[in-house]
């Protein structure tokens, strides 16, 4: 096999891994802003953090992680569903011979679950939501609103130390 053939093939399995992996994190109970498999409770430890900095209640506190463990349980299966997608995209693109048709029906199926996933996650943040008061949650906009502005200044940051808007190779 020449170089430049496994070099596709690897940029294919890296496309596809980033392609199959960013929203699926961003989607997932214990995931995203939801926090980490880091401990700290369901949800994870940014949802404690952000309910200490909104000085939330007890009884809140037992409510959103109610709520956040039955997200990641009600989730479980189709986390489950994408790591098997996952390897099958990793076979179909180390492939010796390429089957776009397959490609592309992992893709939707892929995005079927992203959306599944998706979907049950706003539900439990509206759900989490509900629980704080509007006080509460206009503090806790305040603060990741901060976070955002904090987040931007760091990548201008980055994107200066580069030379401008230069990708990184």
């Amino acid at each position: 096999m020449s170089k430049i053939t496994k070099l596709r093939q690897g940029l294919g399995v890296a496309a596809l891994l980033a392609v199959l992996a960013t929203p699926t994190v961003q989607a997932m109970p214990g995931g995203g802003m939801m926090g980490g498999h880091h401990g700290g409770g369901p949800g994870g430890p940014r949802v404690e953090h952000m309910l200490d900095l909104v000085d939330a209640s007890d009884s809140q506190r037992q409510q959103i992680q109610q709520i956040m463990k039955e997200a990641a349980q009600d989730s479980r299966a189709q986390r489950e569903s994408l790591q098997q997608l996952h390897q099958q995209g990793r076979k179909l693109f180390t492939a010796a011979t390429l089957d776009a048709a397959a490609i592309e029906s992992l893709r939707q199926q892929t995005q079927l679950i992203h959306e599944q996933l998706s979907r049950r996650m706003s539900q439990a943040m509206l759900a989490a939501a509900q629980v704080l008061t509007p006080e509460q949650r206009a503090k806790m906009g305040e603060r990741m609103a901060q976070r955002e502005a904090r987040r931007a200044e760091r990548k201008h940051q980055h994107e200066s130390a580069r030379g401008g808007n230069a990708k990184a190779p």
